[in-house]
């Protein structure tokens, strides 16, 4: 009875711990979160407009198969070798797995390299004071290559390979998503085609104040009849002055009118500004997609990694003496909590409310008071760091060159709000 009793008891703790062990959640959805010692590096490829990133995480007691790393000892880093060997590791690095984009070599460079930790939030930069252990420090690197849109194909043709080393999981971010791939030798060629329907992407263009301030539209085939009446209206004015009945002009001008009404829904037209003598304090409505318009492209052009590329796209829609300043404020609003300096790209912003008043009597000068979101996003390492912040600005907008511009901009509240957060009613622009 006892052995009987003993026996239960050990199927019961077997079958819980057999539970227990189903129930453990996999981190394997993110390979940088999976035990460092599980493999000696790990590769994350982002496929995103005008940038591919290739970012490696890697231990450097194993960088030891492909180079030296001109350490004083074995066990330990020290203070004065940290950031030559870093360097050093860049640079290395730098040299290999080619990357080919839509069939040519690709030119990466060098944005960022640092010693990292996995940590219960992910990857965690160090900023070491003191000497670290060989046999557990890894680095981080991220290399870049510009390119003029999103690529249709993406190759890297991995060289990091050991007797310790024989597959390298590779996790590839496109604006469809993330899936993990693997790297072996005999298959080193890790590939990426764009299969996607939706790849229009969004460009910075002038808002025009045909487009926003309102436009006369002028169907051809109405002004062609009150044009055709004129004459008509000049014969029957000669008639009537002599004493002469004018009933065929008459009849012409009833079937010139009825053409005109038709033709006003119906005919080609084309459209002329609106004069600024005849010109209104944009509604609401006006206002709110006025304000869409305008922050769509200062954030797309803020999107931009190369700092000069920002201005230019930003100086189609911003005043010059404002470049600086939004840019500044863009980079301190939505850096993420790293020390690498970069900024969460604006994948959505959303206009609550906007009202406008007119600054100057008889001039295309209007002041908005808006409301609006903006969501920014940054993959580094498989993480992925959300932004969402909430604004109500002053902004001063005029009329340039046909195409309205931001002359002035006060800030009169910016704070985060949770990311997913349900912006009121409004318009919204997917970047």
């Amino acid at each position: 009875m006892i052995a009987g009793c003993l026996l239960a008891c050990l199927c019961l703790v077997t079958q819980a711990g057999a539970e227990v062990k189903q129930t453990r959640p996999s981190t394997s959805g993110n390979p940088g979160l999976e035990h460092h010692q599980e493999t000696a590096l790990l590769s994350y490829v982002y496929i995103e407009p005008y940038e591919v990133r290739h970012e490696m995480l890697v231990r450097i007691r194993d960088l030891e198969a492909w180079m030296d790393p001109g350490l004083q000892g074995d066990e330990y880093i020290e203070v004065d070798e940290l950031e030559p060997l870093l360097d050093r590791i860049g640079a290395f690095l730098l040299s290999q797995n080619p990357v080919r984009i839509d069939g040519r070599i690709a030119r990466p460079v060098l944005e960022f390299s640092s010693y990292v930790r996995h940590g219960l939030q992910g990857i965690e930069l160090l900023a070491p004071m003191q000497r670290l252990e060989v046999a557990t420090a890894h680095v981080g690197v991220i290399l870049t290559c510009s390119t003029d849109g999103l690529p249709r194909q993406v190759s890297i043709d991995w060289t990091l390979f050991s007797d310790q080393v024989r597959r390298v999981p590779v996790m590839t971010t496109d604006p469809a998503g993330a899936r993990v791939s693997y790297v072996t030798p005999q298959a080193a060629e890790h590939t990426w085609s764009n299969f996607l329907k939706h790849d229009q992407l969004p460009s910075v263009e002038r808002v025009s104040l045909a487009d926003t301030h309102g436009a006369f539209r002028i169907p051809i085939g109405t002004l062609l009849c009150v044009l055709a009446m004129l004459p008509v209206g000049w014969e029957i004015y000669k008639r009537k002055s002599r004493g002469k009945a004018a009933i065929g002009p008459g009849v012409l001008v009833i079937l010139l009118t009825s053409g005109a009404m038709f033709s006003w829904n119906y005919s080609p037209a084309f459209s002329i500004t609106r004069p600024v003598a005849l010109a209104t304090t944009p509604g609401e409505g006006q206002s709110v997609m006025l304000l869409q318009s305008l922050l769509k492209n200062i954030y797309l052009a803020l999107n931009s990694r190369d700092q000069q590329d920002v201005f230019d796209k930003l100086a189609l829609t911003v005043s010059d003496d404002l470049l600086e300043k939004l840019f500044l404020q863009h980079r301190q609003s939505f850096a993420v909590p790293r020390d690498d300096g970069t900024t969460a790209r604006i994948k959505q912003v959303t206009v609550q409310a906007a009202r406008a008043r007119q600054v100057k009597d008889d001039s295309l000068v209007y002041e908005i008071h808006g409301q609006w979101s903006a969501v920014g996003t940054l993959g580094r390492w498989g993480d992925v760091h959300i932004r969402q912040n909430a604004y109500a600005a002053r902004v001063t907008v005029a009329a340039v060159d046909g195409s309205w511009k931001v002359t002035g901009w006060e800030l009169l509240e910016e704070r985060p709000v949770a990311p997913g957060t349900q912006p009121a009613a409004g318009a919204s622009s997917r970047m």
